[in-house]
């Protein structure tokens, strides 16, 4: 390959890796009620899953002991019998915190490791799908649709010229490293990991 042939091949692979400006907000004002009440956010953005029924004072008494150990620390258990959905909304409150910054590593953990691969696949399918989820938070929304599904993209993947560090695998996701007006967005760099729960988890 001559040198010319090697410029424009390197030139035209940095075209397509580069994603370019991430927009402002669809709707702020939405985006903004949801920072700190978990229970809105589910109701919001999965009209299909989470926003689809009313939920039951047991869901919402579940759902703020969620918002607490997120936001605050914490630990608790809950028991609940099959059908409760609580699959569905451990993963949505992990987008939740992962969007608004406010954990930077979370980790949710399956019965077993196809339990596990499961919830990352729900996890991603809503990064990849729902618009309004895209719309509003376009700095994690822009990239991931830039991939297009395609893993060996991230590694080269742009934006305005800087790599998004962005992780897109079948365990492990990692939150694309964006600026937004000058400065790192909130979720840039946030993890998201699933595990079985006979994997190992210590030391995560």
């Amino acid at each position: 390959m001559t040198s010319r042939q090697a410029k424009f091949s390197r030139r035209k692979t940095a075209q397509q890796a580069e994603v370019g400006s991430i927009p402002q907000p669809a709707d702020s004002d939405r985006r903004e009620s949801c920072r700190h009440d978990l229970l809105k956010f589910l109701v919001t953005y999965f009209p299909h899953s989470t926003g689809l029924h009313p939920f039951s004072e047991g869901h919402e008494r579940a759902i703020s002991r969620m918002q607490r150990a997120i936001l605050d620390g914490g630990r608790y258990a809950q028991a609940v019998f099959r059908g409760w959905a609580k699959t569905t909304i451990s993963e949505n409150a992990a987008i939740w915190a992962a969007v608004y910054g406010h954990r930077r590593f979370i980790v949710v953990i399956g019965a077993d490791k196809g339990a596990a691969d499961d919830n990352i696949s729900s996890i991603k399918t809503e990064f990849e799908t729902n618009e309004l989820l895209a719309a509003d938070f376009p700095e994690i929304g822009k990239p991931v649709a830039a991939l297009e599904g395609k893993v060996q993209r991230c590694a080269s993947q742009t934006v305005d010229g800087d790599l998004t560090h962005i992780r897109w695998t079948g365990d492990t996701l990692v939150m694309p490293a964006v600026k937004v007006e000058g400065e790192p967005s909130v979720s840039s760099g946030v993890i998201i990991a699933a595990r079985g729960n006979t994997g190992r988890i210590r030391g995560l």
